[in-house]
């Protein structure tokens, strides 16, 4: 993988999956959540090239219909309504829980989680 591909790749995940983007891609398309965190670090073995395309996917979508703008867009009419931002904030972390609930884990973090609580 080329060195432009992989600086490019992890700028994509992070774009599309945000901060904490190897965590919630792992989860996304069941991966193993070390894997990913290998892609992140630069790993020679290189991310496979359905999963290149999926996070681009993703990105150009976020981008060409102004994803974040129209979010803002919300924001903005949210406090014009006299909503504090921290109102706001507590009710997209309700959102955001629903679409993606806390619980969900990357493949391998689960059998490590079952093994453990497995006598």
């Amino acid at each position: 993988m080329s060195v432009l591909r992989k600086v490019e790749f992890r700028s994509n995940a992070a774009t599309a999956y945000g901060k904490s983007w190897q965590w919630r891609l792992a989860v996304a398309k069941d991966l193993n959540l070390r894997t990913v965190q290998n892609w992140a670090r630069d790993d020679d073995k290189g991310v496979p090239d359905d999963i290149y395309r999926h996070v681009a996917n993703i990105k150009h979508i976020i981008v060409e219909e102004d994803v974040e703008d129209k979010i803002g867009d919300l924001v903005d009419r949210l406090k014009a309504l006299g909503l504090d931002e921290h109102v706001i904030a507590a009710q997209l972390h309700t959102v955001a829980d629903r679409l993606s609930p806390p619980e969900l884990r990357p493949r391998d973090v689960v059998s490590k989680q079952k093994s453990l609580s497995t006598p």
